[in-house]
């Protein structure tokens, strides 16, 4: 099972995706991974929420890069994004990190803002995506990639991918851009209209473990789909987002479903988006926090993060939830802006 989300800067991003990056074990141990990003250079790793994070900050090479998209695939590998055209991806779960900013060809590297990225549960396919219309494909981890913008249709910033349990692709960015790819990104089909996006600004999306989907932006939109994204469901009603600009989002085993956003907003599900309940004052948040990242491991732990340091778990489906920042390495001044737990060990 494998999973990606990522967060978004500035009330974006997920990472997002049951596919984020939480770091784990290095070499794939006993707990899937995760891998979580953020403000200056901040970059940390774990095998579970609740101990043994590490300061990936130096090995990253991040100094004091604003880290917008992570992801984690099979076998301890991850990817890591952000400002000034940062790309790197690690094959040790973060002990080392390779330069990939020149590999993927990105225009204008010093000035170009990677928004967000997925690994397919293999590790075999990487995205990345960001300002400029900017989507690129990586088949060999990371050292050679494809210019998927022209397939993919891009026009606006992409502010969230997910790739799911058969590598499909879920992307989503501003002017309700919503797109879905089957073959790796080579072409993509248009699901704007199915999904009722309109001109919404869509900040994150993941895909479960059975290829369940979920998108969430602007204004409480969130939708879910069951069919690759050929029809959606509206949940903003059932998860009481009327106009709450949302900006993460994860899917777990067994339908759960985290989303977060502004105002501290932080709703579980446990039915695949079809009933909601609000966590906010379970996770301890404070009215006008933004929430940008969510995320489930595969034993159905939670993460959430956001302004200041926040970083807050639950292992009771968002009942009550612990505080992770210290732990961590967070501080205050630390805005987290990515995240997410990669695929359960084989």
């Amino acid at each position: 099972m494998v999973r990606v989300h990522r967060w978004a800067g500035n009330g974006l991003m997920p990472l997002g995706n049951p596919y984020r990056a939480l770091l784990g074990a290095a070499g794939g141990g006993a707990t899937a991974e995760t891998l979580v990003g953020g403000d200056g250079g901040f970059i940390t790793t774990a095998g579970n929420y609740f101990g043994g994070w590490t300061d990936r900050n130096s090995a990253a090479g991040a100094g004091t890069t604003q880290i917008m998209g992570c992801a984690v695939g099979a076998s301890s590998r991850m990817l890591a994004v952000g400002a000034a055209g940062y790309i790197r991806t690690s094959t040790d779960g973060g002990a080392s990190w390779t330069d990939r900013n020149s590999a993927a060809g990105t225009p204008s590297a010093g000035s170009t803002q990677w928004e967000t990225c997925a690994m397919g549960q293999n590790a075999a396919l990487l995205m990345i995506a960001g300002s400029y219309n900017y989507v690129r494909t990586s088949t060999d981890g990371g050292g050679t990639w494809t210019d998927r913008t022209s397939a993919s249709g891009a026009s606006s910033w992409m502010m969230g991918v997910a790739i799911g349990p058969s590598d499909e692709i879920l992307a989503v960015g501003n002017s309700g851009y919503i797109r879905t790819s089957t073959d790796g990104g080579a072409t993509w089909t248009d699901r704007n209209a199915a999904a009722g996006a309109g001109i919404t600004q869509l900040k994150d999306c993941a895909i479960g473990p059975l290829g369940e989907m979920i998108a969430v932006g602007d204004a409480g939109y969130i939708r879910t789909s069951t069919d690759g994204g050929g029809t959606w469901t509206d949940r903003a009603a059932a998860a009481g987002g009327v106009s709450t600009e949302l900006s993460g989002c994860g899917i777990g085993p067994s339908g759960a479903m985290l989303v977060v956003g502004a105002s501290n907003y932080i709703r579980t599900s446990a039915d695949t988006g079809a009933s909601w309940t609000d966590r906010a004052a379970a996770a301890g948040g404070t009215l006008g926090s933004g929430m940008f990242v969510a995320t489930i491991n595969s034993d159905g732990d939670m993460l959430a993060a956001g302004f200041s340091g926040y970083i807050r778990g639950s292992t009771d489906g968002g009942a009550s939830w612990t505080d992770l920042a210290s732990l961590a390495g967070a501080t205050g001044s630390t805005h987290i802006r990515a995240g997410i737990t990669g695929p359960a060990p084989a």
